[in-house]
């Protein structure tokens, strides 16, 4: 890094050729920082917004909208901004982002796609419909409860450790090869299908309330607590969660199955194949809840 007067240098050139390395007597003086591709953008209809974005190397980020810088951010900072156009995106331009907090904006869309560096999102209690998170294979965290999401797809982000998406209006989640996943919460949504195929270390998985008439948790191996109540889930549907759910050794695994008035099978003596499935299950280890875990079954 070279600085002059205290300002670091962030491009240097030679004869108008952009010089990316300089080196002298062999020490690394001057490196170009090369910029994360993959800016973020977002819309609002909101007159300001509150973020704080966190850069690997404490480096500020710039803020664009409708085609003018109108800020800059310092780096794990919590500012307010003022939106010049709300019919316009805002761009949020940086150096290797790590985190975004962007909760609390009335936002309605937001596209991360691409921006490769980003470990931690949090965009929960906003007016999204749309989030695109494709490619963010460093990505950990995924918090965007309390949006209007109709539809979201983590699959592959094989970095994603823990996702709450509850509270959207969700009817489809693939989360498939989601290998590091280890919590997902998608409750109170309206969702008719969900994919965790391939989520081998996820340990809690909370769907209830929502429109599930199948649940495929085989291979699940790392599964410890299931809260599938308020669905459509039958007789059938349960015989083969029983059969798929891991063998529990060291920790009793918990599932809470239905509460009272909802649309789940209820009834685990009958037929005589749910009941030895459900009698097995126990056997490997798990215990079966029902009304807000308050009754063992």
């Amino acid at each position: 890094m070279i600085t002059i007067n205290g300002t670091e240098i962030t491009e240097l050139k030679y004869n108008g050729v952009e010089i990316e390395k300089a080196i002298c007597n062999g020490v690394v003086v001057f490196e170009e920082r090369k910029k994360n591709p993959g800016d973020i953008s977002i819309k609002t209809s909101a007159d300001s917004i509150k973020l704080r974005v966190t850069t690997k190397d404490g480096s500020p980020c710039e803020v664009w909208n409708g085609g003018k810088k109108i800020a800059e951010l310092q780096s794990d900072n919590k500012e307010n901004i003022a939106v010049q156009n709300n019919a316009e995106e805002i761009i949020i331009k940086g150096y290797d982002i790590q985190e975004l907090y962007c909760s609390y904006n009335q936002l309605t869309t937001l596209n991360a796609s691409g921006c490769t560096s980003l470990q931690w999102l949090y965009c929960s209690n906003n007016q999204l419909t749309t989030l695109n998170v494709s490619g963010l294979t460093s990505l950990e965290v995924l918090s965007c409860y309390y949006n209007q999401l109709t539809a979201l797809n983590v699959s592959g982000l094989t970095s994603l450790q823990w996702l709450d998406c509850s509270d959207n209006q969700l009817t489809t989640l693939n989360a498939s090869g989601c290998t590091s996943l280890q919590g997902l919460y998608c409750f109170r949504n309206q969702l008719t299908a969900l994919d965790v195929s391939g989520c081998t270390s996820l340990q809690k998985l909370e769907c209830s309330s929502n429109q599930l008439t199948a649940l495929n948790v085989s291979g699940l191996t790392s599964l410890q607590h299931l809260d599938c109540y308020n669905n459509k889930l039958s007789a059938e549907v349960f015989k083969k969660i029983f059969e798929d759910l891991p063998e529990r050794k060291e920790k009793d695994g918990r599932v809470l199955l239905y509460k009272d008035g909802d649309s789940n099978y209820k009834d685990f003596t009958q037929p005589p194949e749910l009941a030895a499935a459900f009698k097995a299950a126990k056997a490997k280890g798990w215990k079966f809840y029902k009304n807000n875990w308050s009754t063992e079954i």
